[in-house]
């Protein structure tokens, strides 16, 4: 890799994906969720209370074009309802939002992490050394090999 827009590029190669985002209202989670649908990289899922949703991205000069919201107020069922979308396969991707680490690992359930699992062997992904860390190793289009690793506990 040379540069981030290479990855960018070869991110783009696999076509657009759907990620399911649970509770998400901090700028941070906000930010790199319309960067990531910007860049053509995501279409976002949005779960939980659609007034602070709207009004976060309203106060951080975002809109919510583009984006599908499902309202649910209540910060753990947002999470459970995220979990369903994947379970359900209608999300290619759930990202942690602004939940805590704790709550995303106890709301994972045995047949999420096989979807989680099956999904990632789907897009060339394979187990690594530990249980929870996925490496795929792929060209950017330059032929420039690089290794993308995803650890499911960071």
């Amino acid at each position: 890799m040379r540069s981030f827009s290479e990855i960018l590029a070869g991110a783009r190669k696999g076509g657009k994906r759907v990620m399911v985002i649970p509770n998400p209202q901090s700028k941070r989670v906000l930010t790199a969720v319309n960067n990531a649908r910007a860049s053509g990289l995501v279409s976002p899922v949005l779960v939980g209370n659609q007034h602070l949703i709207e009004k976060n991205h309203s106060a951080l000069g975002l809109d919510t074009e583009g984006y599908k919201i499902v309202d649910e107020p209540d910060s753990l069922q947002a999470l459970k309802k995220s979990i369903e979308i994947l379970d359900r396969q209608e999300a290619d991707i759930i990202f942690q939002g602004d939940v805590s680490i704790r709550e995303f690992l106890d709301a994972i359930t045995d047949e999420t992490y096989e979807t989680i699992l099956n999904l990632l062997r789907q897009n060339g992904f394979a187990q690594g050394a530990q249980p929870f860390i996925f490496i795929k190793e792929t060209t950017t289009e330059l032929g420039i090999p690089f290794k993308v690793e995803i650890d499911l506990l960071a």
